[in-house]
């Protein structure tokens, strides 16, 4: 048990969603097995560490039992809703408590308030709007507008100013050249490469001399 929380063994477990065989087992072991929120380490810049996930004692952490509300972006998507374009982006409360309208601030902005006004619930393809508080441990969606958003962005209230350790990025494995070849398509094709950019699926290399052609870098699709 102590090396699962470590990260230095993974359990596997089989079952089939689509016949429905052994999903409440499945559920029920991550319920057993799960550890409680726990403390995160603030961003240390190039002196960070993700080869363990153990925290050293110089680290400065923050205790999910604080007053304060902090949360960590771990996931952007686009078009998640049919009837109109939107983008939501996946918030894991890290301390504190969360509700709609909280007034929060933005690290990676220096600090700008936003006003959360909407947040959703999600559970597969369904979601609602969040209703009530969330805590430590909880993922709640958050609209956002483009640009205002980013993977490891830090959400946080209080006076001091923090952020979390970023996620690490991963060399790519494959890559692929994408040319537009309609021109009356460039806005579309431009906005559709910044998507997967913002939501970390590709990386993007432009070749030196040339501004039409993008080379988009995809790591383990």
């Amino acid at each position: 048990m102590e090396k699962l929380l470590r990260g230095e063994q993974t359990p596997v477990l089989f079952g089939s969603a689509m016949t429905n065989f052994g999903v409440q087992l499945l559920l029920d072991t991550l319920m057993s097995l799960g550890s409680p929120p726990l403390a995160r380490a603030l961003d240390a810049g190039d002196d960070a560490d993700f080869t363990s996930g153990e925290l050293s004692g110089d680290e400065e952490t923050v205790d999910p039992a604080s007053s304060e509300f902090s949360g960590f972006v771990f996931k952007l998507q686009a078009n998640t809703d049919p009837k109109h374009r939107d983008r939501i982006a996946y918030v894991r409360i890290c301390s504190g408590r969360f509700e709609k309208g909280l007034k929060v601030k933005h690290s990676r902005l220096r600090g700008q308030q936003l006003t959360i006004s909407q947040a959703q619930t999600m559970l597969g393809a369904d979601r609602s709007t969040l209703e009530g508080w969330s805590y430590p441990g909880d993922v709640v969606g958050i609209p956002f507008s483009p640009g205002q958003m980013a993977i490891g962005d830090t959400l946080y209230t209080g006076s001091k100013r923090i952020s979390y350790s970023k996620i690490p990025s991963f060399s790519p494995e494959i890559f692929a050249r994408c040319i537009n070849p309609t021109p009356s398509k460039y806005k579309s094709f431009n906005k559709g490469l910044e998507q997967l950019l913002n939501e970390g699926a590709v990386q993007q290399l432009v070749e030196r001399g040339d501004t039409g052609a993008l080379l988009p870098r995809s790591c383990g699709a």
